[in-house]
């Protein structure tokens, strides 16, 4: 990419960074402050409860968990929280749901549930719930019904539309399985555990049976426990190869969340590749589809720090929003519950600046940002060393987060048995909390920084720089008249310069880096030096 200021100057130094004493490492940096994020463009984190913080002793997490560790995640500067799924379920995950209206007694109870609600309302954040509509589980009562309702050819019953079942004879076709010895079958496109939901018969009935029940469970979370909204599982799902249908039922759903709390925030499970897929589906009214295009080790956020190149940051933003229709928001993200670790996706495991790094880049990108419990700290897979190593499972990516006191779960049941080292290279949270150099630390720092200067989040954003290697870029992003600009140095080696005279910027903000400090060593002279992986917010 060409120069596009002709009078701003890059020098790359060939030799190592040395701070000098005489430079100033921008003292304005200390003046900034979190202002309360006013809209839904801020950090969520995301829990894997069995997995987070266990307060009774049994090896696994629990809500009473994630409510004693409470403060941490406030400290890192998260703006909300999303729990997968906690309703009743016979499986460690709890994506097959038995009652909708429940908390497993693993985790523990409605009334501690509504404690966390409390306590995240007190503390200015916001909770989201999993909600997972494309089916439930085979010991749902709903579809214990439907199967009786079917057996006994009872068509009136209020359960019998409620999964899609067929009478058959011969080989089940895929997606669909057999009803103990009856000539029934059922749609299961997950497996034959998740019986698919007839949403159907939402769309053909409004005020149908099953469509009351699912409205009466938004009222449930959103009214009664006082939900911010929901985190929806696999929309692209509802009616398996039908983008149609899926969009007329996500407006069908999106309409009466909003009839019950207008301020209901709801992000989905979209399109794995197509920005353009998730920005259809986003007409339906819901405010965000998660970016998976920036997300895994193909990711653009991957990309910037493994190809060293800076202009993946503002081609990300732009693409993130371009076509969003007025409500939308972005909603990038590095991995999750489904996916590997950040550490194996940067190569970070013997670099915690490229962890650091990955951290960064994302917290300066457009939307909501969504991390993953146990990110900050630099969690690892044991399939991230190669080798011989055993296929990932599904198990591995939802691991303990290691807190160096006795909150630590046990393992998942049937992951792969890993050692501390190759789980955690980087430690506890306790030993990183009281380490100022440690992932956790620039964590807490980079969320800090995104909330504090609102066009981060929310501004239109312009190219202002790049340099000839594309490993430096500059850009400044407009929002509501407030304008900041961005610096990101992505080389691993190379300590570079911007000059910002051509503009009307004036001083460092604020840094974020993983080595050094970033320079301007004279107020007076329009230049900062930026070391490697350095990103600065000047105004």
């Amino acid at each position: 990419m060409r120069k596009i200021t002709s009078k701003v100057l890059i020098l790359v130094l060939s030799l190592p960074f040395v701070l000098l004493s005489s430079c100033s490492k921008g003292a304005s940096e200390s003046n900034y402050s979190v202002v309360k994020v006013p809209d839904n463009n801020g950090n969520t984190y995301e829990i894997f409860p069995i997995a987070f913080a266990d307060s009774n002793k049994d090896g696994k997490g629990d809500l009473k968990g994630i409510i004693d560790k409470f403060d941490y995640i406030k400290s890192l500067n998260y703006n909300g929280i999303w729990l997968t799924p906690v309703h009743k379920s016979s499986s460690y995950h709890k994506y097959d749901v038995d009652d909708y209206k429940s908390i497993d007694s693993a985790f523990g109870t409605l009334d501690d549930y509504d404690a966390l609600v409390k306590k995240c309302h007190d503390n200015d954040m916001k909770i989201y719930l999993d909600l997972v509509l494309n089916h439930t589980s085979t010991s749902h009562i709903w579809f214990e019904k439907c199967m009786a309702a079917h057996i006994r050819n009872q068509t009136s019953d209020q359960y019998y539309n409620y999964y899609n079942v067929k009478s058959y004879n011969g080989n089940v076709p895929s997606g669909w399985a057999k009803y103990g010895s009856y000539n029934l079958i059922y749609e299961c496109q997950f497996y034959s555990g998740m019986p698919d939901l007839n949403l159907q018969s939402v769309l053909d009935g409004g005020d149908g049976a099953l469509a009351r029940d699912l409205k009466d469970i938004f009222t449930f979370w959103l009214k009664t426990h006082n939900i911010d909204g929901f985190r929806l599982d696999a929309v692209t799902s509802y009616f398996s190869g039908d983008p149609d249908k899926n969009l007329q039922f996500l407006t069908w759903l999106n309409t009466n969340v909003k009839r019950i709390k207008p301020s209901a925030y709801v992000v989905g499970e979209a399109s794995w590749g197509s920005n353009g897929e998730n920005n259809r589906y986003l007409t339906s009214g819901i405010e965000s589809c998660f970016n998976f295009e920036d997300s895994q080790g193909g990711g653009f956020i991957a990309n910037c720090v493994n190809l060293q190149d800076a202009t993946m940051v503002p081609y990300t933003i732009n693409k993130n929003i371009s076509g969003l229709p007025e409500n939308g928001i972005a909603a990038p993200f590095l991995n999750n519950h489904d996916l590997g670790r950040v550490t194996g996706y940067v190569a970070g495991r013997g670099n915690s600046g490229n962890v650091k790094f990955a951290n960064g880049v994302m917290s300066i990108l457009n939307g909501m940002t969504f991390s993953y419990y146990g990110d900050e700290i630099g969690m690892a897979l044991k399939a991230d060393l190669g080798g011989t190593t055993t296929k990932v499972k599904d198990e591995d990516k939802r691991q303990p987060i290691l807190w160096g006191d006795n909150y630590t779960c046990k393992p998942v049941s049937g992951s792969t048995t890993a050692t501390d080292s190759e789980k955690y290279p980087f430690g506890s949270v306790s030993d990183q909390d009281k380490d100022e150099s440690s992932i956790l630390n620039y964590v807490r720092k980079a969320n800090k920084i995104r909330n504090s200067f609102l066009p981060i989040a929310r501004g239109t954003v312009k190219t202002i720089y790049t340099d000839d290697y594309e490993e430096m870029c500059a850009i400044s992003k407009t929002y509501n008249k407030e304008v900041v600009g961005i610096v990101i140095n992505a080389s691993k080696t190379k300590t570079k310069k911007y000059n910002f005279t051509d503009t009307d910027f004036s001083s460092i903000a604020a840094t974020l880096t993983t080595t050094g400090y970033i320079e301007q060593p004279d107020k007076n002279i329009k230049e900062i030096t930026v070391p490697p992986q350095g990103i600065a917010i000047i105004k």
